[in-house]
């Protein structure tokens, strides 16, 4: 028999409480009845099999679990047969790959986790996704390719978690934490830990320092992977422009003279930019140590760095988010900065009052950005004015790219409609140069990319290896979209006109054989007159796409997930789609937040067809009460499938046009049936 985290979760939970229920279980598991009720019979049979105890099944789904020992198994002494779930899997292959510095034998993973060779091929694409959401590319060898920082940034916070769970969770998680040190590293391991813990316990007694557990767990983290690094003969190379910043510091000196208990429990020579790296870890544990949040900001700075660079690009209008130097240039100025304003240390040459003359607005957008920011809000003008200094040179780098016809790239990443929909808002009302629609991935292999002015998309990324500003709107453009194109230079459209309003203004007196190549004769001589928004094919209207029986209200609903799943079972119960498809637009959501949602309004939620999609239809589902989707509100939810990438497209064109009236919206949440919202959408989708 095999048992998973989740049974070892539930018996330690039962061995608490003696009592329980069945549903009691699936709530607090999140698992179905069905699910619960299968772990507590596998647990049952473990429990009877190494005769430690059993559970009884009551009437009414109450259980009662009797253990004969205190503790609950001692799972370093048992052979239990133990299954990895996938989220377990994903986790070792992730930190595996990290610290492997070179292509990976597939073989040699699957014999260590006994899968199978398509196990691991899904295993190892979900990898690929969450690297990707980092900034991390990896090739078909599993070689890597790193944007900004390093392995061991990415590596931080899945060893943080393992050194969480050894000290809160040790029984639970035995059996991956074992695992992981055993197969992925391969110098440091449980056994060996203490020397580890011991240089840390050493380095806190010299400083007179108490970190807190999080700061705590990331230091031990960090020691492990310096450790693992150094014994595989890779040492840190970089250059530090703070070196004499930390050397200057007693913290540096402690950390030196106490490097033997690692050098030799390890048998490892820690060298001078090695332990100047550690040091500049080891002060961001002490100046935060109130918040997991900010301590992993200090840890992996390039992350804060963004942050504050988005905030300030967001208030100036002006897309600085992928400038290397801007980034560069604030990386090596904040983190000693942070340690000025923690230790009360003031800037000997200030340039306040000289810049303050010329540059006050952007003084006041980078002061403001950092006051959203808390452990900030004591830094001094005289900082600031350093930071201004780095925006100026950035926005500088931008003007001479400010007066030419932009050529856009668009990135669609959940389906080629999407992106239709939002290539035709273009081009009706800017003069851009569109130059291809591309899906993410493809991103990398676009020879072009030197003639790309910026990258407009409706989904969020970031991260990519190349300096162009990246545009995030609406698929059908809204005011705040409007407003951010013009503030970069976009020019509006003055004497176009839509080639679809032509065509179907002149089509009675055309023969059908010879549409065709009029539309192309129009297209080769007027060209740069024309938008390009006749689609010759009949797509499915609204109504078409969204019949009377996908139509649901309902008062209300908390759960966003839930509300999803509602309308969901609709369309699969008329097979529409198939039950996956709901959770990966659940998944979608996750992952890429609510670019859905249209100002409050509404959501247009979907996932890309893999297979789990039949034919092209909508799903409404109407609340009375407002929903909250992660950091929105809506009352409408419009679940959308697309069969072929682009068929919903005028469906979703005409809906779009009926909620864009604050006032259809209000109408539509007031009606009490599916039929009253069917006739009222029948009525404005004609009046358009």
């Amino acid at each position: 028999m095999t048992l998973s985290t989740r049974n070892l979760m539930i018996l330690e939970y039962l061995s608490r409480v003696k009592t329980s229920s069945i549903k009691d279980i699936a709530e607090i598991f999140k698992i179905s009845e069905s699910s619960a009720r299968y772990d507590l019979k596998n647990i049952n049979f473990l429990l009877e099999t190494k005769k430690s105890g059993e559970i009884k099944f009551f009437s009414k789904g109450i259980i009662e679990c009797i253990l004969k020992d205190d503790e609950v198994i001692n799972l370093e002494n048992d052979k239990w047969q133990y299954v990895f779930t996938s989220e377990e899997r994903i986790e070792f292959l992730e930190i595996y790959i990290l610290l492997e510095s070179y292509p990976f034998n597939m073989q040699k993973i699957m014999d260590k986790l006994e899968i199978t060779r398509n196990t691991l091929k899904s295993d190892l694409e979900k990898v690929k996704l969450n690297f990707e959401k980092l900034g991390i590319t990896m090739d078909t060898n599993g070689a890597l390719h790193i944007q900004r920082g390093s392995r061991r940034t990415y590596l931080l916070i899945p060893f943080s978690r393992i050194i969480r769970r050894l000290i809160f969770q040790d029984k639970i998680y035995y059996f991956i934490n074992n695992f992981i040190f055993e197969n992925a590293l391969k110098h440091v391991n449980l056994k060996n830990l203490h020397i580890i813990k011991k240089y840390v316990k050493e380095i806190l007694k010299e400083n007179g320092k108490i970190l807190s557990d999080e700061s705590y767990q990331m230091l031990i983290a960090y020691i492990i992977i310096l450790v693992e690094t150094v014994a595989n003969g890779f040492n840190v190379c970089e250059e530090n422009r703070n070196e004499i910043f930390f050397k200057t510091k007693k913290e540096y000196k402690i950390l030196e003279s106490k490097k033997y208990i690692l050098e030799e429990g390890f048998n490892i020579k820690i060298s001078g930019e090695e332990l100047l790296r550690l040091t500049n870890y080891f002060l961001g544990s002490q100046t935060y140590t109130r918040k997991i949040e900010f301590y992993e900001n200090w840890i992996r700075s390039e992350i804060f760095i963004e942050k504050f660079i988005r905030k300030v690009s967001e208030k100036i209008g002006l897309d600085l988010n992928h400038d290397s130097i801007l980034f560069k240039g604030l990386l090596n100025h904040l983190k000693p900065a942070i340690y000025r304003i923690k230790n009360n240390i003031h800037l000997e040459n200030s340039i306040y009052e000289e810049l303050i003359e010329k540059e006050k607005y952007l003084f006041d957008i980078v002061k403001s950005s950092l006051s959203e920011i808390k452990e900030l809000n004591d830094i001094s003008n005289d900082e600031i004015s350093y930071l201004v200094v780095y925006f100026k040179a950035a926005i500088d780098r931008i003007e001479i790219k400010r007066n030419k016809k932009k050529n856009v790239l668009i990135i669609c990443n959940f389906g080629y409609g999407t992106s239709k929909l939002l290539a035709q808002n273009l081009k009706e009302n800017y003069d851009i140069s569109i130059k291809k629609i591309i899906p993410f991935y493809e991103l990398e292999k676009y020879e072009r990319l030197n003639e790309i002015d910026c990258i407009i998309t409706t989904t969020e990324f970031k991260n990519i290896k190349h300096d162009i500003p990246i545009i995030k709107v609406n698929p059908i453009l809204e005011k705040e979209d409007y407003l951010v194109l013009d503030s970069l230079n976009f020019c509006r459209n003055k004497n176009k006109i839509s080639l679809k309003e032509l065509i179907f203004t002149i089509k009675d007196e055309i023969k059908e054989d010879k549409l065709e190549s009029i539309i192309y004769k129009l297209k080769n001589k007027f060209g740069e007159f024309l938008v390009d928004d006749f689609i010759e094919e009949k797509q499915p209207t609204l109504l078409e796409l969204l019949p009377l029986e996908r139509i649901k209200i309902i008062d209300e609903e908390k759960n966003w997930k839930s509300a999803i799943r509602i309308i969901g079972d609709v369309l699969v119960e008329d097979k529409s789609i198939e039950r996956s498809y709901v959770e990966d637009t659940i998944k979608v959501v996750e992952d890429n937040g609510t670019y859905m949602i249209i100002n409050n309004r509404y959501g247009v939620f979907h996932a890309k067809n893999n297979n789990n999609v039949n034919k092209s239809s909508l799903g409404m589902l109407i609340l009375k009460k407002p929903l909250q989707v992660k950091d929105k509100t809506i009352n409408i939810i419009l679940l959308l499938s697309s069969k072929d990438g682009h068929e919903h497209l005028n469906g979703i064109v005409e809906f779009s046009r009926v909620f864009e009236n604050e006032k259809n919206i209000k109408e539509v949440i007031n009606l009490d049936s599916s039929e009253e919202v069917y006739s009222f959408i029948s009525v404005k989708s004609k009046s358009i």
